[in-house]
This record gives structure tokens, sequence and C-alpha cells, in this order.
């Protein structure tokens, strides 16, 4: 398994009054739909990739 460390300034973490985990989640999120959209990698890799099940990246999907 791919570990990819990514560094937020706090400056925006605070401006869009993230938290750190809900900027991790949405990092994962959008490496995912990037993965799924881009190159073609099946919902299930993609939903892990998000942290998600196959329904909830489906649901994000449907929103994005």
């Amino acid at each position: 398994m791919c570990h990819i460390a990514l560094s937020i300034p706090d400056e925006v973490l605070y401006d869009t009054k993230m938290s750190h985990e809900q900027a991790n989640q949405f990092a994962r999120q959008a490496v995912a739909l990037a993965h799924y959209t881009q190159s073609g990698v099946s919902i299930g890799y993609c939903s892990r990739i998000a942290g998600m099940t196959e329904e909830e990246f489906l649901e994000e999907l449907d929103n994005a």
C-alpha cells in the first residue's frame, strides 16, 4: 500500500473551518474521485482509498 504525506497549513484549515480529520477525508475522496474518473480504477478500490463503502462512494460520485 502506498502512503502519501500532505502538509496543509493551519491557515488553510482555519479559513476553510476544517479539522485535520476533515481535511484528510477531503483529500482521500479527491484522490479516489480522480483515480476513478481519470484512470478508470474500479469503484471497489476507489471506495477503499476514500475510506467509504462502495455505496457511499457512489453517492459522492452522484454529488460531484
